[in-house]
């Protein structure tokens, strides 16, 4: 259904991106993006309908006591967050229980309904012997339940080998529901074609790790796509394809040596997002600049796979890309150099002393270095977060007027039905939304004039806090992306096994543990820098090896000997068996290339190693 395996030995497939700006009215566009988001949210109801049939097929009596366990288990968990919200906790955790409850006591003597009422669920909140048992009582239900689910596991998959029948005609079901979706969302066969591959994967995935689909807003972003069973050779995509046209260009402005004269390469792009009554293709029409820089324009003997317009929503704005997707035979470059060697890599984040974010750092036997990200970097992705701040106390000030306001005047019956929750709002949009109803009604008055003044300075904020953010993480993707070039001199890479959903998992409420903070893991982006060294390394036919993250840290590179030692103020230390002074990142990068270099068949995962053989990357 999507494209025949193709034999890419020899070859590379590369993104090529390059920015746009619509021409004329976006409507139409606009409509079919609304369109894709709705066909992936009817294929997210789909498949949790479908779901949900199956478990009914497969439960037995253990998974009817799973689930009321599950319930229970969830249960003492709000009791003990109720726990650690209490004031009186954070005294008990300060060893000030006796002085706590001695005063509860003393005030309860007056037995005035006001003081009951305030100090005897104090009270109840400071019993530490309660709240270790709720604790206790927690980790024990919930290694009750770890047992009880392996079991209504093993008898679900047992009852499902008999009912292969039913099975079928489920998977058969969900599949008509899915082609009905697809033929009725009005969409150009491609968007829809687009769609359901990507529903496809995040199912599969979805199934594999035990989670389920989620439904998207609509932000009026997107993408819009066409593609090519059988390829379209670029040259082509300067004539008069029927799904994608770029106006021709002097094709000797990209081999110009004047950076000026490569900058004039503005042209026209139009790519298909319909048809009209007589299948005549409807267009959408962007000015599109061909970047001319080396390395980065497009191959003339390429093929073209796919191409896409992916708009993004920027602050108040839209950003504009058009992505092309090309299949070209290795450069000589990519299959003469030389590469030697190891290179071990140790991804994390660490504040310096000078105020930069070291997020990685390396080693390949002989040299080491850090790659970090500058302090005028990070004091950018602090002043976003210093907007967003700011955009809160505004917020939080209007809300508060707004409430004056409802106190003063109970007669405004509509404004207080729509103000119904607002103790519990968040977002500005609601306030938004209730502004704009109230323009619409007619009145004015002080308030009126006072939210819009907020709603002005919210969207100068907005706007400007959401274009920092873009032009930021623009920049550190470069950084990355030069970073992981750096290593194209080495014939592996090794990284250690780091699953980032771990570490952003919320630690449950029976550990007792504190939540981290994400701040500078946010400025950090493990996941972008490691995506753009895996990329590279795919392009350019290097090895790409990740190894088991176990110790890596902890165990001395010089003499494997595990050290015990406080890894989060300790940043040098000094073994304690060998003598040997280092760091403990070059150590664990140090680790991380040895374990790579280990002989074939030792403890190298096989689903650890990424082959070569047909590199895909973006640039």
């Amino acid at each position: 259904m999507f494209g025949r395996k193709r034999d890419t030995a020899g070859a590379t497939i590369r993104a090529y991106e390059f920015g746009t700006r619509p021409v004329g009215d976006m409507a139409l566009a606009s409509q079919q993006l609304y369109r894709r988001h709705q066909l992936w949210n009817q294929f997210v109801e789909i498949e949790r309908d479908t779901r949900a049939k199956y478990r009914a097929l497969v439960a037995t009596e253990s998974t009817q006591r799973v689930a009321a366990l599950h319930e229970q288990l969830e249960e003492l968990r709000q009791q003990i967050r109720l726990h650690k919200k209490s004031a009186a906790y954070e005294h008990v955790l300060h060893g000030k229980l006796r002085s706590l409850v001695e005063a509860m006591q003393s005030a309860l003597a007056d037995r005035s309904p006001e003081t009951v009422a305030i100090v005897k669920p104090r009270l109840y909140f400071a019993d530490i012997v309660s709240y270790d048992g709720l604790r206790e009582r927690a980790k024990q239900l919930r290694q009750a339940l770890g047992v009880m689910r392996a079991e209504a596991k093993a008898e679900s998959r047992a009852k499902a080998e008999q009912l292969k029948a039913e099975r079928e005609q489920l998977e058969r079901e969900r599949t008509d529901r899915v082609k009905a979706a697809m033929a009725a969302s009005n969409l150009y066969w491609c968007n829809s074609d687009d769609v359901r591959a990507s529903y496809e994967v995040a199912r599969k995935r979805a199934m594999r790790e035990g989670t389920e689909l989620h439904f998207h807003r609509f932000d009026g972003g997107g993408k819009l796509s066409v593609r090519y069973q059988q390829g379209l050779p670029v040259a082509a995509a300067f004539g008069t394809d029927t799904r994608l046209q770029i106006d021709p260009i002097d094709f000797s402005i990209w081999e110009s040596a004047d950076r000026a004269v490569r900058r004039r390469c503005w042209t026209k792009a139009r790519l298909r997002i319909g048809s009209n009554d007589q299948r005549q293709p409807v267009w959408l029409t962007l000015d599109c600049w061909l970047d001319g820089r080396p390395g980065r324009h497009l191959p003339m003997e390429g093929t073209i796979r796919a191409a896409a317009v992916i708009r993004r929503r920027v602050g108040t704005g839209f950003t504009h890309r058009l992505v092309l997707t090309v299949e070209a035979p290795l450069e000589r470059r990519d299959l003469a150099v030389e590469r030697h060697g190891t290179v071990g890599l140790d991804v994390g984040w660490r504040l310096t002393a000078d105020n930069g974010l070291r997020v990685a750092y390396w080693s390949d036997g002989t040299a080491q270095g850090a790659l970090t990200l500058p302090a005028n970097m990070v004091g950018l992705f602090e002043k976003v977060h210093d907007l967003q701040s700011i955009r809160g106390q505004h917020f939080n000030a209007a809300v508060e007027r707004l409430q004056g306001y409802l106190e003063e005047h109970p007669g405004a019956m509509w404004l207080q039905e729509q103000c119904r929750y607002i103790a519990q709002w968040r977002s500005p949009g609601r306030l938004i939304v209730l502004l704009r109803d109230w323009q619409s009604d007619g009145t004015d008055g002080e308030l009126l004039e006072h939210l819009q003044a907020w709603r002005k300075k919210e969207d100068h904020l907005y706007s400007w806090q959401a274009n920092l953010l873009d032009q930021t993480a623009a920049h550190r993707r470069e950084l990355y992306r030069i970073f992981a070039a750096s290593l194209g001199r080495y014939a592996r890479v090794a990284i250690e096994e780091f699953d980032l959903r771990k570490v952003l998992q919320k630690p449950r409420p029976e550990d007792g543990a504190e939540t981290p903070d994400g701040h500078m893991r946010t400025i950090a982006a493990v996941s972008v820098l490691r995506s753009a060294i895996e990329n590279y390394c795919r392009r350019e036919g290097v090895e790409f090896v990740v190894v088991p993250s176990s110790g890596t840290t902890r165990r001395c590179h010089v003499c494997q000997s595990e050290q015990q030692f406080d890894q989060r103020s300790d940043l040098v230390h000094r073994c304690t068996t060998c003598g040997e002074t280092w760091d403990q990142d070059y150590n664990a990068a140090e680790n991380i290339r040895q374990f790579a270099d280990r002989p074939a068949g030792d403890t190298i995962l096989p689903s650890a190693k990424i082959s070569p053989e047909a590199p895909e990357a973006r640039v």
